[in-house]
This record gives C-alpha cells, structure tokens and sequence, in this order.
C-alpha cells in the first residue's frame, strides 16, 4: 500500500509549512503562549482564516475546504512544528461536527472566515476516567459545568455535551481557567445557564473522535521532528575546546542512529490519516495515538 503524498498534498505541507515559518517563528509563538491570555492574537486567527485552515474538513458548500483526514494530518503535523498556539485543532474539530449535524450553513462561514471561534465541550469532571453526564438541556435551556473546554475564553459558540444530545450554545460563557503544562493550550470550566438548541445526537462526535486522534497523533509528530532538528543542529554547531561537540559523540551512540531515521514516524501517522472516520471502532486500532480531543495531552497543573 502506497502512503506517499500526493502533489495536491506535497503543495499543501510545503506552503504550509512556509506559512506557519514566517507568521509563527518560534520566539513569537512563546511569547504569546506565555503572555496572551487568550492564548492567541486575533490579528494572527485572521491570518490563519484567510489561509483556509479553520475550514480544512468543512465542505466547500459551507464555505470549507471540503479536505479530510490526510490534510488533517498534513497541517497539524505542520502546526506541531511550529508550536502553534491558539485554537486551530479544536476549531476544526468543531467545525466538522458543524457540518456533520447540517443546517448550519451561516455559522459554519462564520467560523471558517474567522469572525467566530466554536469549539467541543464534553469533559463532565475534572478528573481521569468517565464521569456521569450531568448536563442537561431542558426546555430549550442547557444547564451544568463543562470542564477542560478548550479555548473557552474566547469561544463564540460552543458545543456541548449533554444527556439529550449535542447543544449548541451561543456566549458569552462564565469561563474559570484551569492552568496545564501545555502552554500552546487554553482550558477552561464552563458553567453552563443559557439557552441552546440541539443539533443532533452525541454519536456525531464519534467520527471527531477519530479525527482529534489523527490530528493529536500527528501535531505530536511535528513537535518530535522539529525538536529533534533543533537538537541535532545544536550538537552540529556548539563548540568545546574548538570543536563541535556532535564530532566527540562515539559513532555508534544512539544520536547519531537517530539523525538517519527521521523519517520514522510519519509512515506510521499516515496510514492513521488514510482510515474513515466513520471506520468504526476497527479504524481506531490503526490509530497510534487515542484522544477525545488536545485535552488528553494535557496535565492540569490545578
């Protein structure tokens, strides 16, 4: 089985990556991962709608990209290069679960034009493990807390778990931060008074499900590579005793194995990127790394 990119893709990873190198250089991505409260700057989210990323699984009807799991990969794995902070992954996550629930046309442009930011609310406790729903949508009004919602400070739109189905619930939201390790990453406790429409069943996310795992498997991906760059230069460039500190490395150490095999990964990420999303639970199993969504790489630091 071929896993190589097509040209449509190869153009779409290169043009990519030369976006993200130019608009995102690593000292701006950290000083905004340290100093912005939102965790992103707006200026920097138009760039990144106009470029079409929000809407990268959202069909072109809908004013997306009507791309899949393959360029999912492909610009995440890109964005993980980049360290890319802000709300990209879960948007487009969001974004999908938009588009699969239908009639929702006028908000899906909304959020691939980036005038609105929507992501997925369905942690229902602080804690590891499954927890009991506890949200409830009534009489056309969601009430209950939400936990670890990505970028909740600045969410426009949320979609919310709860025991009747998905709700869409427009904000403001009363956000309480719950501070990670991961500093590229917003979280946040919703509480939940507002009124909401359903907009189908929570199997919807099941096919997300998939795509947050591929997404998370190869952002994940794009950092290991670009770390490994970094480290490899370094040792290739520092100097003791006027000498690059990589020529004392015994040949046969595991550095020197490693830079000859920096194309480990992605054959593995690929072929995650290559299964349905509407797979079913037999996809998963070729999937390298599972996660509901960019919470599951995250520790609170509460």
């Amino acid at each position: 089985m071929k896993f190589d990119l097509s040209e449509d893709q190869a153009l779409l990873q290169s043009s990519t990556r030369d976006f993200f190198a130019k608009a995102f250089p690593l000292e701006k991505t950290r000083r905004v991962m340290e100093h912005e409260p939102l965790g992103f700057e707006k200026p920097a989210w138009r760039q990144i709608a106009e470029m079409g990323y929000p809407g990268l699984l959202v069909p072109e009807a809908q004013g997306g990209q009507g791309l899949g799991p393959i360029e999912l990969a492909i610009v995440s794995e890109e964005a993980g290069r980049a360290c890319l902070p802000g709300p990209l992954f879960d948007v487009q996550l969001a974004a999908a679960t938009l588009a699969a629930a239908g009639k929702q046309d006028a908000l899906l442009q909304a959020i691939c034009a980036g005038d609105k930011v929507a992501t997925i609310a369905w942690r229902n406790s602080p804690y590891a493990g499954e927890a009991k729903q506890t949200t409830h949508l009534t009489h056309g009004r969601v009430k209950g807390h939400k936990y670890f919602v990505p970028f909740a400070a600045a969410a426009d739109v949320l979609l919310v778990t709860t025991a009747e189905g998905i709700a869409l619930v427009e904000g403001p939201f009363e956000v309480t931060a719950l501070p990670t390790i991961d500093l590229a990453q917003r979280f946040g406790e919703v509480a939940l008074d507002h009124p909401a429409t359903l907009i189908g069943p929570t199997s919807l996310l099941e096919p997300t499900d998939l795509l947050a795992a591929v997404g998370a498997a190869a952002t994940l991906l794009g950092v290991m590579a670009r770390s490994l760059e970094i480290t490899l230069g370094y040792l290739s460039t520092r100097e003791t005793f006027k000498r690059p500190i990589g020529s004392r490395i015994p040949r046969g150490s595991h550095v020197v194995r490693t830079s000859g095999r920096r194309t480990v990964c992605p054959p593995r990420t690929r072929p995650s990127s290559r299964v349905s999303p509407a797979g079913g639970t037999g996809a998963a199993a070729f999937l390298p790394i599972r996660s509901t969504h960019s919470a599951g790489m995250s520790m609170w630091k509460g």
